[in-house]
């Protein structure tokens, strides 16, 4: 008889222990589907705002692409216009330089000399 109430005590505490398990489970289970559903609606507020974040770094990005092809516009016609400067200077030199050379007044040498220094 002895063995038998012990037999029922064992049985007793190891039930327990497995309805106190299979509690703490659903327990836990119920709180993971909870934590789920919060970032679930996290995310979908998230996506709300995140298609207009997208449409503003397009539009960042389209004014970005503008702005550069119009500094390379820029550029370009910067270029044109230091490159006719340096045209226009380097003829007005070659015309200098001929009028000295003809010119019986102006030595030639000391008027080279002076440009030379300048």
């Amino acid at each position: 008889m002895k063995w038998v109430v012990i037999i029922v005590i064992i049985l007793v505490v190891l039930i327990a222990a497995v309805l106190i398990s299979a509690a703490l489970k659903r327990k836990k289970d119920q709180v993971a589907r909870e934590r789920a559903s919060e970032l679930r609606s996290d995310a979908a507020a998230t996506g709300a705002t995140t298609a207009v974040q997208e449409a503003r770094a397009r539009e960042a990005q389209a004014e970005a692409d503008r702005v550069r092809a119009q500094a390379d516009k820029l550029e370009a016609h910067a270029e044109a216009e230091r490159t006719s400067y340096d045209m226009t200077r380097a003829q007005q030199e070659d015309h200098l330089r001929e009028a000295d050379r003809i010119d019986p007044d102006v030595d030639v040498e000391s008027e080279r000399a002076r440009r030379d220094e300048v």
